[in-house]
């Protein structure tokens, strides 16, 4: 952290409902009455098959378009991206080019841990800075019990 680094977790909001349908999708819908409506999606819906797919291409080619960050080479896994994402990042791109680009397109909400007792969650982990070298990931806790 010294070095002018953070840790920050960024949330997209609503991801896959900005995303076009990348060909015509159509849906029929029939309510308790029996009367049919249909319906051509004009954005991927959550739950929908390849929705994943189409997210990861778009907000990829987003990425690599307006940012220029691209997949490492060694370990091309390591840009694999949905809508919650965790980096380890200079704090003056983060604040300078990083954010204002992804709100730029995107509603996102995002947390910084950059000094000691700093704390973020991320995939149900809580992450606290400890020290400026020491950083504690603790999993989330189940807090619903079963009766047997």
């Amino acid at each position: 952290m010294d070095d002018g680094y953070v840790l920050c977790s960024i949330d997209v909001g609503d991801a896959f409902l900005i995303v076009p349908q990348e060909e015509l999708t159509q849906v029929t819908c029939t309510d308790a009455s029996g009367a049919t409506t249909e319906f051509v999606l004009g954005r991927v819906l959550p739950g929908q098959r390849n929705g994943p797919q189409m997210w990861q291409d778009a907000f990829s080619s987003f990425l690599r378009d307006e940012l220029k960050i691209t997949p490492c080479d060694a370990c091309p896994c390591l840009l694999r991206a949905v809508d919650d994402v965790l980096c380890l990042v200079k704090e003056t791109y983060l604040n300078n080019t990083l954010i204002p680009a992804l709100r730029a397109k995107y509603k996102t909400s995002l947390d910084v841990v950059c000094k000691e007792g700093d704390e973020l969650t991320f995939l149900k982990r809580k992450h606290v800075m400890v020290s400026p070298d020491q950083l504690a990931i603790q999993s989330h806790r189940n807090t619903s019990r079963e009766t047997v």
